[in-house]
This record gives C-alpha cells, structure tokens and sequence, in this order.
C-alpha cells in the first residue's frame, strides 16, 4: 500500500506545480505589461497602433492561459482527490473480505 501513497503524493504535487506555474506565469504578463506602460503611452504613429493591437492579442493569450492552468490544477486536484477516495473505499472493501476469510 505505501506505493499507493505515493502516488496520492504525486498527484497533489503535480496539482501545486501546476498552480506555482500559473502564478510564474500571471507575474511574468503583468512585469513585462508593467515595463512597456511608460514607453508605449508616449509612442505616436501607426506603428505604435500596430504594437498596442498586438500587446492586446498577447494580453488575451495570456489571460486564456491563465484560465487554462486554473483548470487544469483544478483538475488534477479533483482526480487527486478522487483517486485517494477510491483507493480508501477499495481498502476497505479488501479489509472487509479478508476478515470475513478469517472469521
């Protein structure tokens, strides 16, 4: 059974990984649209039209990506979760047969 643990372990890992990502992420978009603010407001011309449609295209990116890893954490945390339960509702099941073998 400990290898079961582990894999309980992992599983809740791989969920706290994936939200440590999504805040690396979110603080890297909002740096880098922290940085550009200054330049871009003093910036005239078509070419800077151009650049601030793009930067809204990357800030829309990086918000569904964003949302993406919410879910995906959210997601691996409810298998987690799900997964543990089975695994105790199978033990159980097992503890209940083997004492009926026994008694």
């Amino acid at each position: 059974m400990a290898g079961i643990g582990a894999d309980t372990e992992a599983i809740q890992q791989a969920s706290v990984d994936i939200d440590e990502a999504r805040n690396s992420v979110e603080q890297a978009l909002q740096q880098l649209s922290g940085q550009l603010e200054g330049p871009v407001a003093n910036w005239k011309g078509a070419a800077a039209d151009v650049f601030r449609k793009l930067m809204e295209q990357y800030e829309e990116s990086g918000k569904k990506i964003l949302q993406k890893l919410d879910e995906l954490g959210q997601n691996v945390q409810s298998s987690g979760q799900d997964y543990a339960q089975t695994q105790e509702e199978q033990a159980q099941e097992i503890s209940k047969i083997t004492s009926m073998l026994e008694g």
